[in-house]
C-alpha cells in the first residue's frame, strides 16, 4: 500500500513539474482499467479525503468532518469514473486507441484536481482554502498538455476533448458531492 502512495505521489509530482515528459511516459504504458481505478484513483481519493478530516476538525465536529470526507471520497471517485466514461464516449472513433487513452487522460488529470480541491474544501472559506481551490484548476494545464500529445486527433477535436474532459472532471464530482451533501443533511455550500 505504501508503494502505491509513493507511485501516485511521484506521478502527480511529475505531471505538475514536467507534464509533457510524463504524458509521453504515460501513453507508452499498458493501460488496465482496474489497475488505474483501484490502484490510483481510489487510493488518491481516499488519501486526500482522509487528510481532510484533521483539517476539517478546525471548523467542524468529528462527525461533520468524517461525513464530509466520506462524501468527498465518494464524489471524487464516482465523479471521475463518470467523467472517464463521458470522455471515452467522446473519443470513440476519433483515434485508434481511444479506450486506452481516455482512461489515463481522465484519471491522472483528475488526481491533481482531487488533491488540491480536497485540501481547499477541508480548509473551508478562508484565504488559504480558496487558494487551494483555485490551484486545483491547474489540472486543466496538465490535461491540455496531455490532449496536445494526441497527434492522431485533429486540432479542433483536441480543443473539444479538452473542454469536455475538463468540464466533466470539475462538474460531475461537484454535482455528486452536492447531491450527497443534501441527502445526508450536510452543509451543501462547502464544496
Amino acid at each position: 500500500m505504501k508503494r502505491e502512495y509513493k507511485e501516485i505521489y511521484a506521478r502527480m509530482r511529475a505531471l505538475v513539474t514536467a507534464p509533457a515528459e510524463e504524458w509521453a511516459r504515460i501513453f507508452r504504458e499498458p493501460v488496465e482499467e482496474r489497475r488505474l481505478m483501484v490502484g490510483h484513483l481510489i487510493p488518491c481519493a481516499a488519501f486526500f479525503s482522509a487528510v481532510s478530516i484533521p483539517v476539517g476538525l478546525i471548523n467542524h465536529s468529528i462527525w461533520q468532518a468524517a461525513g464530509t470526507a466520506f462524501i468527498h471520497f465518494t464524489a471524487s471517485a464516482a465523479g471521475t469514473y463518470a467523467a472517464y466514461r463521458l470522455v471515452q464516449e467522446y473519443m470513440r472513433g476519433k483515434m485508434e486507441e481511444w479506450r486506452e487513452t481516455a482512461l489515463p487522460l481522465t484519471v491522472y488529470s483528475a488526481e491533481v484536481f482531487i488533491a488540491f480541491r480536497s485540501i481547499g474544501a477541508a480548509l473551508g472559506n478562508v484565504f488559504v482554502g480558496q487558494l487551494f481551490m483555485l490551484a486545483s484548476l491547474f489540472f486543466i494545464h496538465i490535461l491540455y498538455v496531455g490532449v496536445q500529445a494526441l497527434e492522431e486527433v485533429p486540432g479542433n477535436q483536441r480543443t473539444n476533448l479538452l473542454v469536455i474532459a475538463s468540464l466533466s472532471i470539475i462538474s460531475l464530482p461537484t454535482i455528486i458531492h452536492q447531491v450527497l451533501a443534501m441527502l445526508f443533511g450536510m452543509t451543501a455550500g462547502r464544496v
